[in-house]
C-alpha cells in the first residue's frame, strides 16, 4: 500500500488510532512525518506533535574557534643562534671592559694635576665618579639581558601573539633605552673630561671611546632584533573556525569534522550529513559498556556465546531510517526486523531491572544462540539495545569511546594550540 497517493479525507476515515497506527507502521517513519506534516488532525491520531519533527531532523555541533601553530617561524634558527652569539660576546666584553675598568679606576688618579686645567669646575669630578659608579648598573643588565634575550624573548616567540608579544617588546625596547642613556652618559662624560684634562687623551677616556663604539655596535644589533622580532613573532599562528557534529538525532556521536556550517542552511546541513552518514561513528559510554557486560555475563551463565561489537560503530539503520512502528507503536518495547535482529528499547534503567529480574521476554530474545553482535545506544532518555546476526569484522574487547576531536589537530603535527568552543543544538 502506498500512503503517499492516499488524501487526507481518505485517511481520516479510518476511526480507530490503533489500526492508523498499525496501517503507518509499514513506513519509514520519515515518511510518515512528510505525509502528516499538514494535518492536524492525522498528526493527533497518530500522536505526532513538532516533537517528533525536531527529533527526527535535530543534531548538534560545536562550533571550535583556534589559534594553532603549525611549524618554527623562518626566523626561529637564526633569532636564537645571532642572539646567542652577539649577546654571549657581547657580554663578555662588556665584562672584560668593566673589570679592566675597576683595576685600572682603583689604581690610578683619573686625572694627573699636571695634566688637568688651572681653573676647571670641580663638580665636573662627581659628575664623572657618578657616571663610572651606574656603569656597575650596565653590566648587571646586560648580564641579565643575555638570559632575558635568550630564554624569555625567543624563546617560542613564533607563538607570541597580543599581550606576550607587546611584553616581550616592551622589554626589548627598555633595553634598547637603557643602552642608549649610558651611550649619552659617556658622551657627556667625555665631554666633561675635555673641559678637565690639559693636553693628552687620559686612559679612561680610551676607554670610554671603547665603550662608545662597542655599546652603539650593541644598541644597533637590539634596534633590528626588536624590529626583526616585531615582525616575526606570532607568524606561524594562524586563526580558524572548525566544526564538528556532536549529536544526531539525540545520540551521542565521536566528533566528526564538518564543512563551515555558518555558510550552509538548515537543509544544506542535513544533507551533509545524511550523505556522509556512514562515516559517522557512535560515542559508546562508559554506561553502555557496563551494559553490555551485563548481558554478556547473563549469556556466559546460560553457556551461551557472548555478544561482540562490531569495530565500525556505525549509526544503526534503525536510527539512520527509522521505522514508524518504533516511534507509534510507543507501547511495544522489543521490534524485530527482517534480518533477524531484535532492538529493546526501555526508559535508562527499566531493561536492567528486567534483565536482573529474569523477564521473560527480553531473557528469550537474549538466549538466541544464532545472535553474536551487540549495539548499545542511548538516546535522550531511552537505551536501545540491538541484537543481531553477522559476520562482519567484530572485536571481542570493550572499552569506551574517548573523545576523538583533538585527533585532527595531532595527526597534523600542530605542536601547540588553544580552542573555545560554541555549542549549537538544532
Amino acid at each position: 500500500m502506498n500512503l503517499i497517493v492516499l488524501n487526507d479525507e481518505k485517511l481520516s476515515k479510518i476511526s480507530s488510532e490503533f489500526c492508523l497506527k498499525k496501517v503507518f507502521s509499514y513506513l519509514n517513519y520519515k515518511t510518515t512525518l512528510q505525509i502528516a506534516k499538514n494535518n492536524r488532525e492525522l498528526q493527533k491520531k497518530l500522536g505526532i506533535n513538532l516533537q517528533n519533527y525536531k527529533t527526527e531532523s535535530n543534531y548538534g555541533y560545536v562550533e571550535r574557534k583556534i589559534r594553532m601553530a603549525s611549524g618554527q617561524s623562518a626566523y626561529d634558527a637564526s633569532f636564537q643562534s645571532m642572539s646567542l652569539l652577539i649577546t654571549g660576546c657581547m657580554s663578555v666584553t662588556f665584562l672584560l671592559y668593566f673589570i679592566t675598568y675597576t683595576i685600572l679606576l682603583v689604581t690610578m688618579n683619573l686625572f694627573n694635576e699636571t695634566n688637568s686645567k688651572d681653573n676647571y669646575d670641580k663638580d665636573y669630578i662627581d659628575i664623572i665618579n657618578k657616571i663610572n659608579n651606574s656603569l656597575f648598573i650596565l653590566i648587571f643588565i646586560v648580564i641579565c639581558s643575555f638570559y632575558v634575550l635568550n630564554y624569555f624573548i625567543f624563546k617560542d616567540f613564533d607563538i607570541d601573539t597580543n599581550l606576550r608579544k607587546y611584553l616581550k617588546t616592551t622589554i626589548l625596547i627598555v633595553i634598547i633605552l637603557i643602552h642608549f642613556t649610558y651611550e649619552g652618559l659617556v658622551i657627556w662624560k667625555l665631554a666633561l673630561s675635555y673641559d678637565i684634562k690639559k693636553d693628552s687623551i687620559t686612559w679612561f677616556m680610551v676607554l670610554d671611546y671603547l665603550f662608545i663604539v662597542f655599546n652603539f655596535i650593541y644598541i644597533i644589533y637590539l634596534v633590528i632584533t626588536a624590529i626583526l622580532y616585531y615582525i616575526s613573532s606570532g607568524e606561524s599562528i594562524s586563526n580558524k573556525t572548525d566544526f564538528f557534529l556532536t549529536t544526531f538525532k539525540d545520540i551521542k556521536v565521536n566528533y566528526f569534522l564538518l564543512p563551515d556550517f555558518n555558510v550552509l542552511n538548515r537543509k544544506e546541513k542535513l544533507n551533509f550529513i545524511y550523505r556522509n552518514i556512514k562515516n559517522i561513528e557512535l560515542f559508546i559510554s562508559e554506561e553502555e559498556i557496563d551494559l553490555i557486560f551485563l548481558i554478556n555475563n547473563f549469556r556466559k551463565k546460560n553457556n551461551v556465546q557472548i555478544l561482540s561489537m562490531s569495530k565500525r560503530k556505525r549509526l544503526p539503520s534503525f536510527i539512520v531510517n527509522l521505522p514508524s512502528e518504533i516511534i507509534l507503536l510507543s507501547y511495544k518495547h522489543i521490534f524485530q526486523f527482517k534480518n533477524n535482529s531484535y532492538l529493546l528499547r526501555y526508559q535508562i534503567g527499566e531493561f536492567e531491572n528486567k534483565l536482573k529480574n529474569n523477564d521473560k521476554e527480553i531473557t528469550n530474545i537474549l538466549l538466541k544462540e544464532n545472535l553474536n553482535r551487540i549495539i548499545v545506544l542511548r538516546q535522550g532518555n531511552i537505551q536501545n539495545i540491538c541484537v543481531f546476526e553477522s559476520y562482519n569484522a567484530f572485536e571481542t574487547g570493550f572499552e569506551p569511546s574517548t573523545k576523538k576531536d583533538l585527533d585532527y589537530y595531532n595527526k597534523n603535527d600542530y605542536y601547540y594550540f588553544k580552542f573555545e568552543d560554541k555549542y549549537h543544538t538544532i
